[in-house]
């Protein structure tokens, strides 16, 4: 109750947002938020009845959920094993369309592994976001060139112009629950919190 809350786009937000939708109506819950990550989040916010924000009206979360592909000790995570890269080899990186041969041909050269442009299921052309970018998914190598850490590549990533966003999240999480096959759910904090 009482905080602003940051609605991602993975496709299990669904069933977060569904529950807490259910705990608003019932009035477990009040005096939220919601800020909606994408046009996807804004529809399953309206949908769940749940009051709506944005950025200019909320611009400091007091949490965020989201999805993940995968997860390290540390909750490091790639939207989109033990570590990075194991289950999920691509890492989507979000470019202004103008920008993305010459970033696809830096990170290849720079970090190697090999990029490519994500192109659409159900149309021609590249996938599209939000906010009219491209994606480029990186297939990363198991050692990336100059030994750096997820955190230092990362930013030197996002400091390449036309960059928008990776899709790695370093450092940010600081608690994540794992939904299991029994049902079970299971609760992690970063290992090096401990």
């Amino acid at each position: 109750s009482g905080q602003k809350i940051g609605i991602g786009s993975g496709s299990t937000v669904v069933y977060a947002v569904n529950e807490l939708g259910n705990l608003y109506k019932n009035g477990s819950v009040k005096d939220i938020i919601c800020v909606p990550s994408s046009f996807q989040a804004m529809q399953l916010i309206i949908s769940n009845k749940l009051p709506l924000g944005d950025l200019q009206q909320c611009p400091c979360l007091d949490m965020c959920i989201d999805g993940a592909d995968e997860v390290d000790e540390n909750l490091n995570c790639i939207k989109q094993s033990r570590y990075l890269g194991e289950q999920w080899p691509f890492v989507p990186i979000e470019v202004l369309p103008s920008a993305f041969q010459p970033i696809m041909q830096r990170i290849q050269n720079t970090y190697g592994g090999e990029c490519n442009l994500r192109m659409a299921l159900k149309k021609a052309g590249p996938v599209v976001t939000d906010n009219g970018n491209f994606i480029i998914d990186w297939k990363f190598p198991s050692v990336v060139n100059g030994n750096l850490s997820l955190k230092q590549l990362n930013e030197k990533i996002i400091m390449i112009p036309g960059v928008v966003e990776t899709g790695f999240f370093i450092d940010v999480v600081t608690k994540a629950y794992f939904g299991m096959k029994d049902g079970s759910v299971r609760e992690a904090i970063p290992k090096h919190a401990h």
